[in-house]
């Protein structure tokens, strides 16, 4: 198969009809979002119609013959953590395949760089050169993000897990901030890699403590991988 980078605000008709047209499996496509918040979008020269950006990624994920990723960053100028937990939410309400989130990156002689005093970013010196704080998100903050981040690829992004997690963060008010902190109480949870089997357990842990046993039946039967 071949891997595809494409800008979901970006889709002509020309382009929709032709990915249509592509057998099952041949082609993955990654949609670099990175935020739908008007004030990241508009720091960091997002020029593309947010509405039309949504649509478009709405259409990709609606294919069903092509696999889609969805790249969200974390840390950009103007940005806060609510903002980040309503880019996942709106994110998973359309079902992409996958989903990354990382923390913004500075790298030295970058235009970003140059302006990261204006926009009161400070990046690490080391490489990667992720952001560890901004203006409107601090440490602790951009660490959650990076647990978030590791939520998402155990659980959402798991074939097994994927349809209960895609329900529950899509669907349940607040499920994802309330999941981290149920998770950040045990010490390994949030730092190590998990079996299946583990975060199994505590999925299922955490929906006895706060559902009902018939809306926690109800979750289990209606995902299809039961």
């Amino acid at each position: 198969g071949f891997h595809l980078e494409i800008h979901p605000g970006l889709l002509s008709s020309r382009v929709r009809e032709a990915l249509a047209t592509f057998p099952a499996g041949q082609l993955h496509l990654e949609a670099g979002v990175q935020t739908f918040s008007d004030t990241g979008r508009d720091m960091v020269a997002r020029t593309s119609a947010k509405d039309h950006e949504y649509e478009g990624l709405r259409f990709l994920c609606e294919m069903e013959n092509l696999p889609v990723h969805v790249d969200l960053l974390a840390g950009l100028p103007g940005t806060r953590l609510q903002e980040v937990y309503s880019d996942i939410q709106r994110t998973v309400a359309l079902a992409p395949d996958e989903i990354q989130l990382e923390i913004l990156k500075v790298l030295p002689g970058t235009p970003l760089a140059e302006q990261s005093e204006a926009y009161e970013l400070r990046p690490s010196p080391e490489p990667p050169y992720e952001v560890l704080q901004t203006k409107h998100m601090s440490e602790q903050e951009l660490h959650t993000a990076r647990q978030l981040s590791k939520i998402l690829e155990e659980y959402y992004n798991d074939k097994w897990l994927h349809p209960i997690a895609q329900r529950l963060i899509a669907g349940v008010a607040n499920f994802l901030s309330r999941f981290h902190r149920f998770l950040a109480q045990d010490g390994n949870a949030l730092t190590t890699p998990l079996s299946l089997k583990r975060r199994f357990t505590f999925l299922h842990t955490f929906l006895d403590q706060n559902f009902s046993a018939s809306m926690k039946e109800r979750l289990w039967l209606e995902t299809t991988w039961l």
